[in-house]
């Protein structure tokens, strides 16, 4: 397809269980005018040939065998390659709803330039775990977008990429990219940077677009189970967010961003206490994170939210 509306990006790495299904799912969308970029990032089990058998069925189905590189490369590649107007992303152990472009697409109007809609999260046997019931349809200026991606009161934001159009003219004007140093957080960075950069008038709907299945071979049940080294990175994801958000001069927004970057220091300080890792390298580099971008007063103000909340928990689980 020369010119398709929609360029649906889905990075793959060993994900050979899961990965008919998850294609099976885009190629029954009602909207018919997309094309599915399959990134194959060096996989190592039968991913690659279930992308080949795809693209050899339909030609709607680009496929890109590369090194492995990790997602966020490859998306990126997924980027670099996509014709679409927009830009929409799906992790391959996931699954799409049948009228879920219909749905992101019919929210692009006059002036739209970034689309986020609902979704549904799932156990491994396919039980709905998480969902918005109410339907809602709102516009939202990319200051009030940002901030509710921050705020515990409007978690069906988040960070997330797939539930969410992209304006690939946007991406290309701005030169967005997948930061490839960042490892966790990386999908959140780059909406704020999106936002940020392109100021965008966003449309979102709570109708489901997606499901996430939650299970416990993920990347994020995986930081559960053992230290890496990389989480720290979750930190400096946070730092980039924050220098983005000043240039907009939103004080508001770079209070949360402050504050969320201090919460992801006290995350992993205490991750590194449960699986007893004593790693200088790493305090140092989180205490470095902090000096740059809290004044001290910023630091002990949340040092002491953080004492509050505990005390405050604390004592409602001793009243139980």
């Amino acid at each position: 397809m020369n010119n398709p509306k929609i360029s649906v990006i889905v990075p793959v790495y060993n994900v050979g269980k899961y990965l008919g299904r998850c294609i099976d799912s885009i190629m029954a969308q009602t909207f018919a005018d997309f094309e599915l970029l399959l990134v194959d990032d060096g996989s190592c089990d039968r991913s690659g040939e279930i992308c080949d058998r795809y693209a050899a069925g339909d030609n709607r189905v680009r496929v890109f065998h590369k090194a492995n590189g990790g997602v966020s490369s490859a998306r990126n590649v997924g980027i670099d390659n996509a014709c679409g107007d927009w830009l929409c992303f799906c992790d391959a152990d996931d699954e799409l709803f049948p009228e879920a472009l219909s749905v992101m697409y019919g929210g692009i109007g006059r002036n739209i330039g970034f689309v986020m809609a609902g979704y549904e999260c799932c156990s491994e046997d396919g039980t709905k775990t998480y969902g918005i019931d109410e339907r809602q349809h709102t516009l939202l200026d990319y200051n009030s977008c940002i901030l509710a991606m921050f705020s515990p009161l409007y978690y069906r934001y988040q960070g997330y990429l797939w539930n969410k159009l992209f304006h690939r003219k946007e991406i290309r004007e701005h030169s967005l990219r997948f930061n490839e140093e960042i490892f966790f957080n990386e999908d959140r960075l780059f909406v704020v940077e999106y936002l940020s950069k392109a100021k965008p008038l966003c449309y979102y709907t709570t109708e489901p677009v997606y499901k996430y299945f939650v299970r416990d071979s993920s990347a994020m049940s995986s930081v559960k189970k053992s230290f890496n080294r990389k989480f720290v990175t979750d930190v400096y994801a946070f730092e980039i967010m924050l220098r983005q958000i000043r240039l907009l001069d939103s004080l508001e927004n770079i209070r949360v961003v402050k504050w969320k970057l201090y919460c992801s220091v006290v995350r992993l300080r205490e991750m590194m206490s449960s699986f007893n890792v004593a790693d200088k390298d790493i305090d140092r580099q989180m205490n470095s994170v902090l000096k740059r971008n809290l004044s001290v007063f910023d630091r002990w103000h949340f040092k002491l939210t953080v004492v509050k909340d505990f005390l405050k928990r604390w004592l409602t689980f001793g009243a139980l």
